[in-house]
């Protein structure tokens, strides 16, 4: 399939030809077929451009990424290593995408049939990334264990039932998924603003300050993410391309910005961490066997 908005499925390699058909059938719905072409709502010039230039643009965020952490010391690389691997995730999904894999075409209409593209390979990364990017602002806030839980989980909810929307034929059953999925987002949402700001104060006002202003930040992109998707693959207002723009716009400003406003002004003041994340499993505590 060429990278192109609007085609015609005319020549649709699943068409059957006539000869395969009975004569008095072909004879019979002719009339009512012949006009009647399904249509393709894919990617464009635009679209495909787009999603090179957020390979490149991952690429050297993770460069980057990967510089500032060689600045600190391993104790204080937490952050560094999170951005980094959900960054990496990210350029994978572009990087499939932009080869021109990872989507599949969902159908909708009766009179018209339309099949527009959708790009699972987002949401394959999303549900790396995002859970990685909230693991991030848990540990930044000082969430509990049960707390880092519940948001991640609540997160992975989010994205499985938005996969779950786009995928859907049925457009009641893909409003259900979608109003899910963002109540999900609420819980998540939640727990980083309500319980996180709560908790973060025993680091000082000036990183409860950081931590809210990132945090409000990325919850603001997040929820424009669900607007993308409403106008795009929920209603199918937004083409192909603008939604892909969309998309890509708000990953720049939610992984590279943010993540560059978090690692530059919190990353040398960063908690150091100590005991295996610095120096591994140590002889201490092990039970040795003797010989006798």
């Amino acid at each position: 399939m060429p990278f192109s908005s609007v085609t015609s499925g005319a020549e649709s390699p699943f068409s059957l030809s006539s000869a395969s058909i009975p004569a008095a059938i072909t004879r019979r719905k002719s009339h009512k077929m012949e006009h009647i072409h399904p249509l393709y709502e894919s990617i464009g010039p635009i679209g495909h451009t787009t999603l090179w230039i957020m390979v490149a643009i991952l690429l050297f965020s993770i460069i980057s990424f990967t510089v500032l952490s060689l600045r600190v010391p391993v104790q204080k690389r937490l952050y560094h290593i999170i951005f980094i691997l959900l960054t990496l995730a990210s350029l994978i999904g572009y990087f499939v995408m932009a080869c021109g894999d990872g989507y599949l075409y969902v159908a909708r209409g009766t009179q018209q049939i339309v099949y527009r593209q959708i790009f699972w390979a987002k949401y394959a990364y999303w549900f790396l990334t995002t859970s990685l990017y909230l693991l991030n602002l848990a540990f930044f806030g000082g969430l509990s264990g049960v707390g880092i839980i519940l948001t991640i989980v609540a997160d992975e909810y989010m994205v499985l039932l938005g996969l779950l929307a786009a995928v859907s034929g049925n457009e009641a059953q893909k409003w259900t998924y979608f109003v899910l999925s963002y109540i999900a987002f609420v819980v998540a949402a939640y727990k980083l603003l309500i319980d996180g700001r709560r908790t973060v104060t025993a680091k000082g006002e000036k990183t409860a300050r950081l931590y809210t202003a990132i945090t409000s930040c990325g919850l603001i992109l997040w929820a424009l993410y669900g607007v993308v998707w409403a106008f795009g693959t929920g209603a199918r207002i937004l083409s192909v391309d603008a939604e892909i723009i969309g998309y890509a716009t708000l990953d720049f400003l939610s992984m590279t910005i943010l993540g560059f406003w978090l690692l530059l002004t919190h990353g040398r003041n960063a908690e150091s961490i100590e005991g295996f994340w610095t120096k591994g499993l140590t002889y201490e505590g092990v039970i040795r066997l003797d010989n006798n």
